[in-house]
């Protein structure tokens, strides 16, 4: 509701979504482009899906941002006996519904396709930019969500066809798009660096812990073929494990005047909101940045090393002989493919994967002498840090777009057409 205390800059004016330019417009999306949804053809009808060739779209595919192509086709039959229609390039793919953060998220189709009836296909007539349009509900992610507050309730075309958007002029919008899209480039640069990197890490960490450093000579061993003077035991006879604790709630705080211990939860390493502290903890359940951590159920296998505190009964410590095992290349070791694997299978694919002490203390593990593991674990740990800075980059790129975002999709910001 507008009041009349606010009074608009000049050259501005105030409008039920904010201040705008002046000669900027506030229309909503049912006003300027054909809003469709999809559907999906039956599954218990094999014909509806055998040697399909007509791409269609699903929910889990929206975070693309930008769809050149989609992983499922439908067959004619199911096509002409389903409620899916075909949505042309430079459509607009809104998620109703989905996982997580997924509802409110937009994709533009850079290809024609057709979905099911999670997603919203928003058609801008030819006097709007669909790039523009793809951006400024970008930005309104949030704004989309709250709609229909945290629950599971979904969007529905009616909620979107009223959805309110700000609109400049055609050339104006044309202008702020492609300011945009170079900041996309950048990244989505950044990105192909970043994945052609750890791709680069994932053949060096094969080659170096089969083959290592200037080997000539190798054995054959249960796990293939390594280096003739390496070692191999299980981690039973190299290490010991020990779970965490499961701290109650009301024994959990959320400041730390000195004397408290950091909460390692998976929880905790990802969000800054989720910090607890321990007081008077056993001291079995108390790590340092020198020890090793992995989960042990749920997303089994994650590795965590360099951080101090009580961890969580979802995690193992593993405890290792500091002078057989240089950590950074027991990290590694951990961390890769082959031993993953294995603890995928270990741990087992019920709801809740779990590996039991023994499972891991089965799986086998390389022994070079130490001198080599430091070698090895520096030429891989140089190549994360090559990751670690394209992310960082990425980073600033992504903020450099929020800002000019929140700029230049309300006018505070003016481009030159």
């Amino acid at each position: 509701m507008l009041t009349d205390t606010k009074v608009a800059l000049e050259g501005y004016k105030i409008t039920e979504i904010g201040e705008i330019p002046i000669n900027w417009s506030v229309k909503q999306i049912n006003d300027i482009a054909g809003v469709k949804t999809g559907g999906t053809p039956s599954k218990a009808k094999p014909e509806y899906w055998q040697e399909g060739t007509i791409p269609w779209m699903t929910s889990g595919e929206i975070n693309l941002k930008r769809i050149y192509d989609v992983k499922e086709r439908i067959s004619e039959l199911g096509f002409k006996n389903s409620n899916t229609t075909w949505l042309p390039v430079q459509t607009i793919m809104m998620a109703m519904n989905g996982q997580g953060k997924t509802r409110g998220t937009v994709a533009i189709l850079h290809t024609e396709t057709t979905c099911n009836q999670s997603l919203a296909g928003i058609l801008p007539s030819e006097k709007y930019n669909s790039e523009y349009l793809f951006y400024y509900l970008e930005s309104r992610y949030n704004d989309l969500r709250g709609i229909t507050g945290e629950g599971r309730s979904g969007l529905n075309l009616g909620i979107i066809k009223s959805f309110k958007v700000v609109l400049p002029s055609l050339a104006e919008q044309q202008r702020i798009a492609d300011i945009l899209s170079t900041v996309d480039e950048q990244i989505e640069n950044i990105n192909q660096l970043i994945d052609k990197t750890k791709e680069l890490k994932k053949g060096l960490m094969q080659k170096l812990l089969t083959k290592g450093i200037e080997h000539t000579e190798f054995k054959k061993t249960i796990i293939g073929e390594i280096p003739a003077n390496w070692e191999i035991k299980t981690f039973r006879e190299v290490t010991k494990v020990n779970q965490g604790l499961q701290i109650p709630i009301a024994s959990r705080y959320l400041e730390n005047p000195g004397h408290r211990y950091f909460y390692i939860t998976i929880q905790a390493l990802k969000s800054s909101e989720d910090v607890y502290y321990i007081e008077n903890p056993t001291s079995s359940v108390v790590c340092t940045k020198d020890d090793i951590l992995m989960t042990r159920t749920g997303n089994t296998g994650i590795v965590v090393t360099g951080v101090e505190g009580v961890f969580h009964n979802n995690f193992f410590k593993i405890s290792y002989n500091k002078s057989l095992f240089d950590k950074n290349f027991l990290y590694i070791y951990l961390c890769s493919e082959k031993v993953q694997q294995r603890i995928k299978i270990l741990a087992g694919s019920t709801t809740i994967p779990d590996l039991n002490h023994s499972d891991f203390y089965s799986i086998p593990v390389i022994i070079p002498n130490i001198e080599e593991q430091r070698k090895i674990a520096e030429i891989i740990s140089s190549v994360d840090e090559q990751i670690k800075s394209y992310q960082q980059e990425k980073e600033k790129y992504i903020e450099l777009k929020k800002g000019l975002m929140q700029q230049l999709l309300t006018g505070k910001l003016r481009v030159t057409v």
